[in-house]
This record gives C-alpha cells, structure tokens and sequence, in this order.
C-alpha cells in the first residue's frame, strides 16, 4: 500500500524514526492447486523476491491479488504450502484460518517453518550471469539483465552447459 510506503514508526525506547517496510504482494500466479477436494483444497505458492516469513504472518494483505481472481481465491479450511523465492525456507500445509476479499489469515504453528539450503550462488562470465530466477537457474546478459535462454535449469553446471553450447558458437576448424 502506498501509504504503508511512506508511513514511520517511531521506536519508543531511543526516540528514533525508522521507515517501515513495504511487504511485497503475492501475484495470482504464483498460486497454483494441487488438488480439490470436496472439503479443502491444497494450495502451493512461490513466493516474491523479498517476501519475509513474518511476512505471512504479520500482513494479512499481501494476498489481495489472489483473493482478486475467483480461480485462485483462497477459501476458509484451505491447505498452502509456500515456498520462498530462494527457496531457504517454505511453511509446508498451513490452515487458512481466514480469507476475505482483500486477506488470508494462515494459522501458522511453530513447527511449519522448514529451513532449506539457499538458492543463491551464482555464476558469471565477462557476457552472461547465471542467477536463481525463481523456479530455476537461468541465464541473463550482463549489460541489460534480460534472461537469453527461455529455460531453467536444476543447477548451475546445466545451465553453463546450454549457455556455451547455444551462445558461445565454436568457430569452424581451417584445413
């Protein structure tokens, strides 16, 4: 929210400003089902670059946009899992405890946050890196950031191996 932007709150102890902070919002596709069931439905979620798990808990709103589309509309008694963009952590099965036009309450006990190993190594060359791009490894041109080839990899190894096979050509060989 804009004003959530701009908005400083005070910290009573020393008397100094600091801006709040901003929590990304979750766009629709980024839900996807599992399955339906006739009591609940299951749900996975990836979350946005930035995203923070107290996020989850603490701003209700950052659901809006699934709640926006009926197809993705989260419901009272749905299960989600929710994965973070790296992938360090995810809270596997939580309860949607509240869902509204705007809001998803998740009852989130402390048990369901599962610690990963991050995504964030990176490689890269005097023309191309190659980052975690949310769902994979991909490969981007360095000068202006735009991802070369349309696929993502497991790892970095697969990824370094398609961006030399298909972007560094090898030069004919002379008799």
């Amino acid at each position: 929210m804009a004003k959530q932007q701009l908005e400083k709150a005070t910290n009573g102890s020393a008397g100094a400003e600091v801006e709040a902070r901003e929590a990304p919002i979750i766009k629709s596709g980024a839900l996807s089902w599992q399955s339906e069931g006739y009591s609940w439905r299951e749900a996975f979620v990836r979350l946005p670059a930035g995203m923070i798990f107290q996020d989850l808990q603490d701003v209700p709103t950052i659901w809006k946009n699934v709640q926006a589309t009926r197809q993705t509309a989260l419901q009272r008694f749905d299960r989600v899992t929710c994965v973070s963009f790296d992938e360090s952590w995810l809270v596997k099965d939580v309860l949607v405890a509240d869902a509204g036009p705007q809001h998803v309450v998740l009852a989130i006990r402390p048990g369901d946050l599962i610690r990963l190993t991050s995504k964030s190594a990176e490689f890269q060359d005097e023309r191309h890196r190659i980052r975690w791009a949310g769902s994979g490894f991909a490969v981007f041109r360095r000068s202006d950031d735009i991802q070369m080839i349309p696929t993502y990899f497991a790892n970095i190894d697969a990824a370094k191996s398609e961006m030399y096979r298909l972007l560094y050509p090898v030069a004919a060989k002379q008799p």
